[in-house]
């Protein structure tokens, strides 16, 4: 686990999430990112909504499994995860990896190909007064004998809240237009015409992760 700053006690501590969507592109085929992309979530929202949940909550160690289905004439739509998460401290007091991700029971690594699967933000960004600050969007991985830790370990705010981490002088992102959302494209990982899974897990050994997910549907999902 990677942190910027420092993170003090915390009583009951964890990962919190306050949204997530799973949307699929509306037709066409899988197509890379563009430079639209990394602008922000808002050019998604008009996909079609396949799955979605409301706030929930990962202590230390624990995972959240969303299921969906995808019809036969899901093949060549991108699908993505749109989620809003944060380690939940007493302060806000830096960065941490504590959010991962398995795409039926596969490990989702960084890249789709040879391209970032993050598509809103990227894989390096400032923080703090005048953006002197440097983090990491993400990290790799890591295969172990016992624990299989191999999915991307994403970057969250450990604070508070996402609106206590954003009115933070010293942690609020410099260059990032909507800082509290992740946009990660899962198209390479799933199957079409079948029932289909996300694993949200918390990594960390010590702290609560937030976050939220639900049933399978096509509606167009509520804006971030």
């Amino acid at each position: 686990m990677s942190f910027s700053g420092q993170h003090g006690p915390c009583n009951g501590c964890g990962l919190i999430a306050a949204g997530l969507f799973i949307l699929a592109s509306a037709g066409g085929h899988a197509r890379p990112a563009d430079a639209a992309e990394s602008q922000g979530v808002a050019r998604f929202q008009s996909w079609p909504h396949l799955a979605s949940e409301g706030d929930f909550e990962l202590r230390p160690m624990t995972e959240k499994r969303i299921g969906f289905t995808l019809g036969p004439q899901a093949d060549g739509r991108r699908v993505i995860v749109i989620i809003s998460a944060f380690r939940k401290s007493d302060t806000v007091s830096g960065y941490t990896n504590d959010l991962a991700f398995d795409v039926n029971g596969e490990v989702m690594g960084l890249n789709l190909g040879d391209r970032p699967r993050l598509l809103n933000r990227p894989m390096r960004f400032r923080f703090g007064p005048d953006g002197a600050g440097e983090q990491m969007a993400a990290t790799k991985g890591s295969l172990g004998l016992i624990e299989n830790w191999g999915s991307a370990r994403w970057t969250l705010p450990a604070t508070p809240t996402i609106d206590a981490w954003l009115k933070s002088a010293k942690y609020k992102p410099a260059d990032l237009p909507d800082p509290a959302w992740l946009v990660l494209e899962i198209t390479d990982l799933l199957h079409p015409d079948s029932y289909n899974y996300v694993t949200v897990k918390n990594e960390s050994r010590d702290a609560t992760i937030g976050h939220s997910h639900r049933a399978a549907r096509h509606r167009r999902p509520a804006p971030p």
